[in-house]
């Protein structure tokens, strides 16, 4: 009973961090770090359109809205992240053989042997520093496959902010990889 009033503030922050892991959080998602509003149209036409930070839906079975919505952000994190190591690989003179996006629980990008670099689509929600943070991470990787001083002394003279950024995913990443 002396516990009672700290068992059920445990139990409020646990239903809200479950509530914060949900995929769709009061019709919020995150694009590029910023928050997007959804709004859901009813249509026969199957179509999502960003404009003015409001993401619009048009569907007829609402309870689809959800799989739209990744099927969209899946497309669009493999354009942008694609586009976005290109260029970045050509400002920091690290070439790679090729860039796949694909869906990871745990992990935000991977570098092979062969200099293929693998990249989380839900990188597409983190603000650009942070997804650039990763994507050099992972082109130092073609040149060190390693996690040593060598390395990080690699990736901070091509992103000095990338103690800032490894941080950021560190307190924020967790709650975008595990999204349901």
């Amino acid at each position: 009973k002396s516990k009672d009033n700290w068992i059920k503030s445990k139990l409020e922050e646990n239903s809200k961090n479950f509530k914060k892991r949900d995929f769709v959080y009061k019709d919020l998602i995150y694009f590029k770090g910023e928050k997007i509003k959804i709004k859901i149209n009813k249509s026969s036409n199957q179509q999502v359109v960003l404009v003015n930070k409001v993401l619009n839906v048009y569907c007829n079975n609402i309870s689809n809205k959800k799989r739209i919505i990744i099927e969209w952000l899946k497309n669009e994190s493999d354009f942008f992240l694609k586009n976005r190591t290109k260029l970045i690989s050509k400002k920091i003179s690290i070439k790679y053989s090729s860039v796949h996006v694909k869906s990871y629980r745990s992990r935000w990008g991977c570098c092979d042997n062969k200099g293929r670099i693998f990249l989380n689509w839900k990188l597409i929600m983190c603000p650009q520093n942070v997804i650039d943070y990763v994507i050099i991470h992972e082109l130092a990787h073609v040149r060190v496959p390693n996690h040593s001083r060598f390395f990080w002394n690699l990736v901070e003279q091509k992103d000095p902010d990338f103690n800032h950024n490894k941080n950021w995913l560190r307190q924020n990443g967790a709650d975008i990889i595990g999204l349901n």
